[in-house]
């Protein structure tokens, strides 16, 4: 009987140390993933703070690009007042220069798409099919030299234009676009005497091409025989700010 007491007794023990090391085993498990579960939070939070500050970074780069953008627009907003207001200034200067030519047909000084355009009959500056100047046609082209010397900064373009007339037998010219072209060239030249810096001025001829009046008359013809002054800002200057937008 006292033997098999003994025998119950180391069951007991037995039991007791199994459920023991089992309930250490479990508790080791547990505290394993738990570890692995915080190192994965650890990883998730790095990375999501990282992720923030990326954002915050491009955040700042986007709002000093719209900062310079919008700095850049402002300094072609100012280049372009103080253009046009040169414009202005020339425009008044030449209607004081030209009070009664501006009665004379196809006679015009405008402001038009940002420039000012400048247009004279042929028929006050050459002989028909011709590119020489009489005494009238200089006097105009030194009023207006006078005036652009006056008003620098602004580039001079120079535009010949004829109808579609063909030339005269024997004429030097080989049609009206190189007549054309020959018109301009002798204004821009003589404006360089009258002393308008060459860097200023541009020649082109157009021949019968950029047409004002496309009816079939001889009133048309006459609008379209004509030499256009037309007064602009240096491009260059416009696009390299634009550039740096």
């Amino acid at each position: 009987m006292k033997k098999i007491g003994i025998f119950f007794l180391a069951i007991c023990i037995w039991s007791s140390c199994s459920s023991s090391r089992k309930t250490n085993q479990t508790s080791a498990i547990r505290t394993i993933d738990l570890d692995q579960k915080i190192a994965q939070l650890e990883k998730d939070l790095s990375k999501s703070i990282a992720q923030v500050k990326s954002l915050e970074a491009s955040n700042s780069s986007t709002t000093l690009a719209k900062e310079e953008c919008n700095q850049s627009l402002m300094e072609i907003r100012t280049s372009y007042e103080k253009y046009s207001a040169k414009l202005s200034k020339m425009k008044k200067e030449l209607e004081a220069s030209f009070p009664n030519n501006l009665n004379e047909a196809n006679f015009s000084i405008l402001e038009e798409d940002g420039r000012l355009v400048i247009t004279l009959p042929n028929s006050i500056l050459y002989a028909s099919g011709q590119a020489d100047f009489d005494g009238k046609a200089l006097e105009i082209i030194q009023k207006l030299s006078f005036v652009f010397t006056n008003n620098k900064g602004l580039q001079i373009l120079v535009e010949g234009h004829t109808d579609e007339s063909p030339l005269k037998k024997g004429s030097q010219y080989a049609d009206n676009w190189d007549l054309s072209m020959a018109r301009a060239v002798k204004i821009t030249r003589q404006l360089e005497r009258y002393g308008v810096h060459p860097s200023r001025l541009t020649a082109a001829g157009r021949g019968y091409f950029a047409p004002k009046n496309n009816i079939d008359s001889d009133k048309a013809r006459a609008m379209n025989r004509r030499t256009e002054i037309i007064i602009r800002p240096k491009i260059t200057e416009l696009l390299l700010l634009m550039n740096e937008i």
